[in-house]
C-alpha cells in the first residue's frame, strides 16, 4: 500500500488493507441479503482470493510477527490471543468457502452453506478489525521506537511487494469495483 510519500506507514496500511476488506464485506452482506442472480461461484473465488493473498497471506501475517509481539497491556495481550484464534478461523473459513465455490454445480448445491460460512466470516472480522484499529494499533506504535518502526514498515513493504508481486493494490481495487458493478 505504498504512500505516495517516501516514508511507508505499516499501520496506515493495514487500515487500509481493512478498508479493502471492508469493500468486499459489503459485497459479501448484500449478495447474503439479496440473492443476486449474478453473483455466481467466479465472482465469489476471486473475491475470496484476494482476501486470501492480500489479508491472510501478507496482513495477518504481519501483524502476527511485528505487531503483535509489541503488545504489552495485560488486556490487549488476551485480545491478541483471540485475533490469533480469528486469522486461523479466517483460513478455515476461506478454503471453505473456495472449496463450495469450485465449480457451478458446487456452488449452486451449497448456497445456504456458503451464505453461512460468508456470514460468519463477515461478523468475525467486523469485530476483528474494529479491535485492531482502535486498541492494538495505538498501543503497537507507543511501543516501538521511530527506528524500529521504520524497520517494521520496511519490512512491512518488502513482504508486500513479495506476495502482491505483479498484482498492484490499486488492481485488486479496481477488480473489487468491477465486480461490485456487475452484481450491485
Amino acid at each position: 500500500m505504498s504512500n505516495s510519500s517516501s516514508e511507508e506507514d505499516c499501520v496506515k496500511d493495514f487500515m487500509f488493507e481493512h478498508s479493502i476488506l471492508d469493500r468486499i464485506l459489503l459485497i459479501f452482506e448484500k449478495y447474503i441479503n439479496n440473492d443476486s442472480p449474478l453473483f455466481g461461484y467466479k465472482y465469489l473465488k476471486v473475491l475470496v482470493l484476494i482476501i486470501k493473498i492480500l489479508i491472510e497471506n501478507h496482513h495477518e501475517k504481519m501483524e502476527e510477527l511485528y505487531v503483535f509481539p509489541t503488545i504489552t497491556s495485560n488486556d490487549n495481550k488476551k485480545l491478541v490471543k483471540l485475533l490469533i484464534r480469528e486469522h486461523k478461523l479466517s483460513r478455515k473459513l476461506t478454503n471453505k468457502i473456495l472449496k463450495y465455490s469450485s465449480n457451478e454445480n458446487i456452488f449452486n448445491e451449497n448456497i445456504i452453506l456458503i451464505k453461512n460460512l460468508l456470514k460468519k466470516f463477515i461478523d468475525m472480522y467486523r469485530y476483528h478489525e474494529s479491535h485492531e484499529n482502535i486498541e492494538i494499533y495505538p498501543e503497537f506504535q507507543k511501543n516501538i521506537t521511530k527506528i524500529q518502526y521504520k524497520k517494521i514498515n520496511n519490512l512491512v513493504e518488502n513482504n508486500e511487494k513479495l506476495i502482491l508481486a505483479k498484482i498492484k493494490t490499486k488492481n485488486i481495487i479496481q477488480i473489487i469495483i468491477k465486480i461490485e458493478k456487475i452484481l450491485l
